[in-house]
C-alpha cells in the first residue's frame, strides 16, 4: 500500500522537527558522559591524595555510585537517542517508494525508543544531581579547608616531566 500525499508530507515535517531535537538530546547525553568520567576521576584523585578522613566515606560513595548509575543510563540513552535517529533516517528512504507498512515499522521502533527515553532520562538527571551534591558536601565536611588542602597536596605533589 502506497502513502497518500497528505501522508508523506505530514510524516516529513514530523521527521523534520523530531529529527533536530534527538540530535541535541545525543549532544546533551554525550556532554553528560564526559561530565560523569571527569566528576569520576576527580573524586578518585581527591579520594587518594587529598582526603584522608573517614567520617565522609558514605558521601564519597554516595557520590561514586551516583555518577557511575548517571554514566551507565547515560551511556544507555546515547544508544536508544542514536536507534531513534536512525530510524527516523532511514523512514525517508520509504516515504520515496511509498512502502507503508515499513514507514509504520520505523515509526513504532521510533515511538518504542521514545518511552525508554523518558524514564532513563529522569534516572540520569536525579543521579547525577545527587552525585554532585554528594562530591561538594563531603569537600564542604572536609577537616581542613578544601582549598588548604588542595594547595598542600600540589605543593609536595611530584613535578611531572
Amino acid at each position: 500500500m502506497r502513502l497518500s500525499e497528505k501522508e508523506t508530507k505530514d510524516m516529513r515535517e514530523e521527521l523534520e522537527s523530531l529529527g533536530e531535537v534527538q540530535k541535541y538530546q545525543f549532544d546533551y547525553f554525550k556532554l553528560l558522559v564526559t561530565l560523569n568520567l571527569a566528576f569520576i576521576t576527580a573524586l578518585i584523585a581527591l579520594v587518594k591524595g587529598v582526603f584522608e578522613s573517614p567520617k565522609v566515606a558514605i558521601l564519597i560513595m554516595l557520590a561514586f555510585i551516583c555518577f557511575m548509575v548517571s554514566l551507565l543510563f547515560s551511556l544507555i540513552t546515547l544508544l536508544t537517542v542514536g536507534d531513534i535517529i536512525s530510524g527516523y533516517r532511514e523512514i525517508p528512504v520509504y516515504l520515496k517508494t511509498g512502502d507503508k507498512k515499513e514507514v509504520e515499522k520505523l515509526h513504532k521502533k521510533t515511538l518504542k525508543a521514545f518511552d525508554t527515553f523518558g524514564v532513563v532520562q529522569m534516572i540520569v538527571s536525579y543521579s547525577f544531581g545527587v552525585g554532585f551534591l554528594a562530591l561538594f558536601v563531603f569537600v564542604e565536611l572536609a577537616e581542613e579547608p578544601f582549598t588548604y588542602k588542595v594547595i598542600k597536596f600540589a605543593a609536595v605533589a611530584p613535578a611531572v616531566d
